[in-house]
């Protein structure tokens, strides 16, 4: 395998202004940074809001937090991302894209076989 890795690619410039492919990765791994961020911000005070529900005397909150809970640590995580992937899909409006070609917005159906195959692993992992 004698394959030489050009490198320097990332330093020509991209075509678009005097813009150089690699301000393009550091922009980009600014934006995963700045996301990643915010997202485990969110995460964080979610947890923690549904954790300490967990642990209240009043039992209607207790049974919130255990349910959420319980729901998010016994679904797979990749299996989480497939179904809000297919959920997001399915509320999607439709759009145009250039020439004028129509997306028509999916129909339910997506989700209801994303459920049933979900249902249908799960059942199978047990």
């Amino acid at each position: 395998m004698n394959y030489s890795w050009n490198w320097g690619v990332l330093f020509e410039q991209t075509g678009i202004g005097n813009e150089l492919y690699i301000h393009w990765m550091i922009t980009g791994l600014g934006w995963l940074l700045l996301i990643g961020s915010i997202a485990w911000a969110i995460a964080m005070v979610v947890g923690t809001i549904f954790g300490i529900m967990r642990t209240l005397p009043n039992k209607t909150a207790r049974a919130i937090g255990t349910a959420y809970v319980t729901f998010f640590r016994n679904i797979p995580l990749l299996v989480q991302f497939s179904f809000g992937f297919i959920l997001h899909l399915a509320g999607s409006r439709p759009r145009y894209k250039n020439g004028g070609i129509r997306i028509y917005r999916p129909t339910r159906q997506p989700c209801s076989q994303q459920v049933s195959v979900l249902a249908y692993y799960r059942r199978s992992y047990r």
